[in-house]
């Protein structure tokens, strides 16, 4: 299972494709991978240092 979410980039709104965990466990639900709760950070954010994290 998939879920697009809505997100403003760069002044347009983009669609973002929301995997799940391999527990099927959503980014905001509490007990999801941590890798995985990335996915809802803004696009920005997931650069530090000019590098992706």
């Amino acid at each position: 299972m998939l879920r697009l979410m809505k997100y403003e980039e760069t002044g347009r709104q983009v669609l973002r494709v929301i995997i799940p965990d391999k527990y099927n466990h959503f980014p905001e639900e509490p007990c999801c991978m941590a890798p995985y709760c990335l996915q809802l950070l803004e696009t920005d954010d997931l650069c530090v240092g000019g590098q992706m994290l």
